[in-house]
């Protein structure tokens, strides 16, 4: 998400930026670059308020999040908002801005490093295996007696 300032005159009221968690997504984390202010990054949901945007001025938001199991493979659809206080106005003249990306596309993340399973060594299933074999005799040899 932008928010931009075209103009040649500074915005100087704060504007309200939001963009919810949408649905599919479990969590995630936002980064701000440009006319940001102090307040760079963060967790979603989105919540942050800019002081006011110079001239030819913006605030690039990029957003990471995580799929929610059942979204996996499926299409986002994200909307985030600004708003301007009173009195200034979008460029469609209205009071708040939005803009959306949509059929954002879910992909699974790698898995993480697997762990590995504890198991016994060669010598101790080669040992494991005689002493079965042991048993299966005496257990024939016993069958056999009665």
């Amino acid at each position: 998400m932008q928010v931009s300032n075209p103009t040649g005159v500074p915005v100087t009221r704060p504007i309200e930026t939001a963009d919810p968690l949408p649905a599919g997504l479990e969590s995630g984390n936002w980064t701000c670059s440009g006319a940001c202010g102090t307040t760079t990054s963060g967790s979603l949901p989105l919540a942050v308020t800019l002081d006011g945007l110079g001239p030819q001025a913006s605030a690039t938001f990029t957003l990471s999040a995580v799929a929610a199991a059942s979204g996996q493979g499926a299409s986002v659809i994200n909307t985030a908002t600004a708003t301007p206080t009173a009195p200034e106005l979008c460029l469609n003249g209205q009071a708040q801005c939005s803009a959306s990306a949509d059929s954002v596309q879910i992909n699974p993340s790698a898995p993480a490093t697997p762990t590995a399973v504890p198991s016994l060594s060669q010598w101790a299933l080669a040992l494991l295996s005689l002493v079965l074999g042991g048993c299966a005799v005496i257990s024939v040899r016993r069958t056999r007696m009665h």
